[in-house]
């Protein structure tokens, strides 16, 4: 059926993204137990609140245990 409310063109909603994106159980799991997040509407308001500070935040797809400088190096700079 048809929303209740307007949409405009260039409207997004992360809420729908599972549907559209996620039709393979397997990778549907695999992108549930990481990333989901992104499919939560706050996630992508509070991101775009933090743009508009003018902060620029580092997104990485895996835990800093997986990364190459916890592996190899002396440990990850933060901040």
């Amino acid at each position: 059926g048809e929303p209740w409310y307007s949409v405009g063109r260039h409207d997004v909603f992360p809420e729908e993204f599972a549907t559209f994106l996620l039709s393979s159980p397997k990778i549907r799991a695999a992108f549930m137990k990481y990333h989901a997040d992104l499919l939560d509407a706050g996630f992508w308001q509070r991101t775009q609140a933090a743009v508009r500070r003018g902060e620029v935040q580092d997104f990485f797809p895996y835990p800093e245990s997986f990364r190459f400088c916890a592996a190899f190096g002396d440990g990850c700079a933060t901040g």
